[in-house]
């Protein structure tokens, strides 16, 4: 058996793509089972030769418009997944015992999945994984009989009906060669009725990556925003957020990590101009890779995560994750997958009910007020973490065989 790990979208250090490869394969490769990476045409070297990646595939996941005025998404649609299924063609050393698993797929990949797996025979298809990485496009209600949900206008948002329409692709008699599933309870839970079939829920395959420390008593506190920012995350709020609570609290100190800064060029300006007043503010403005993202997490005690719960009600976050596993605090928004994340690790945090400053400001500060509890709190979520997920957790349900 050998395992052929896929993910269109890995390119480089940027994001939680990178990570994620490590914490698998090598968890993998430490039970001794061969594996093979298949990763983005444009990976880069450094990245190519640490992970023993293959630059493989042409359309990456996240491509989803071509430009066209009318057709752009339906038109990037059918070329990724028709250049899927010619990547995935090009795999001819794959057999029946072999495991394919796709990262962080969308519903392009899964419709190349199908076009290809329907060119093969059933008794030579190998066992094929596909992860849901994203949330499928969808608005979502939290009331008091639960979750509900709706989809959204095709002309503005059409993944969810691209995400149907590539699973009724899949040939008949080929769906148990296939298994589906994402790393959030909630997502699965949406997942699962919009694609008419089961769908998992996989363990996250992130682990400590540091020496889990208490941090009881610790002074100054520093409060850290880390990882690839973007508008989704709230960092467009970051400016005002920083000088809040710089001005209220003199016992903090504030990191915030952008892995692309040109991507918020007017924001990063904001906060560096900030940043020679007050030195209690570090920007930091390196992509994170193997070595860098442990040294961030490590100098973090509070994680803040200003994200729009619309966008994380069903999708995960690889910065909270991660914060739980090495036992910090958080502060994250009400009604999405954070704030389930929090509770079901003994809630070592709080909650803000709207991504306004003043909201994400209040919800800091009530935290910082109790900031000892709560990282002792993180301590025991960080024992329950190892229970429950992490590259060994996720690659025994990788493995696993359907009945």
């Amino acid at each position: 058996m050998r395992v052929f790990y896929l993910d269109p979208a890995l390119a480089s250090d940027l994001g939680h793509h990178a990570n994620s490869c490590r914490c698998i394969t090598n968890e993998l490769r430490s039970r001794g089972i061969e594996t093979k990476i298949f990763s983005s045409h444009k990976t880069d070297t450094v990245l190519q030769n640490e992970l023993r990646a293959c630059p493989h595939f042409r359309a990456d996941s996240y491509w989803l418009n071509d430009g066209d005025p009318i057709c752009r998404w339906l038109n990037a649609f059918e070329a990724s997944a028709r250049l899927t299924c010619e990547d995935l063609a090009k795999l001819v050393d794959i057999c029946a015992d072999d495991i394919v698993y796709l990262n962080s797929g969308q519903a392009a990949q899964l419709y190349g999945l199908a076009l290809w797996s329907a060119t093969m025979p059933a008794n030579e298809l190998p066992r094929i994984v596909m992860e849901f990485g994203m949330d499928p496009g969808v608005d979502v209600r939290f009331g008091p009989n639960g979750m509900t949900f709706s989809t959204r206008d095709p002309r503005m948002d059409p993944r969810a009906i691209l995400l149907r329409f590539a699973c009724q692709k899949i040939p008949p008699g080929i769906g148990r060669h296939i298994r589906v599933g994402t790393c959030e309870p909630n997502s699965t839970a949406v997942y699962r009725p919009l694609l008419g079939r089961d769908v998992e829920v996989f363990p996250l395959p992130r682990d400590a990556t540091t020496a889990v420390r208490r941090r009881v008593g610790k002074r100054p506190i520093t409060v850290s925003v880390l990882g690839h920012q973007r508008r989704e995350k709230g960092y467009h709020l970051m400016p005002e957020i920083a000088r809040q609570l710089l001005a209220k609290r003199r016992d903090i100190n504030i990191l915030v990590h952008n892995g692309d800064p040109e991507l918020s060029k007017a924001i990063q300006q904001d906060l560096r101009q900030l940043a020679i007043v007050d030195p209690r503010l570090i920007v930091d403005e390196r992509i994170a890779g193997r070595t860098l993202w442990p040294e961030l997490l490590d100098k973090s005690d509070l994680v803040l995560c200003p994200y729009t719960s619309s966008r994380f009600a069903v999708s995960y976050s690889a910065v909270a994750s991660e914060a739980v596993a090495n036992g910090m605090p958080l502060v994250v928004p009400a009604r999405s997958s954070l704030a389930r994340l929090l509770s079901d690790f003994g809630d070592s945090g709080e909650l803000f009910e709207k991504a306004e400053p003043s909201y994400i400001v209040a919800a800091t500060l009530r935290a910082l007020s109790r900031f000892d509890d709560l990282a002792q709190i993180a301590m025991r979520g960080a024992k329950k973490w190892n229970e429950v997920h992490g590259p060994r957790r996720f690659v025994d349900a990788l493995l696993k065989r359907q009945d």
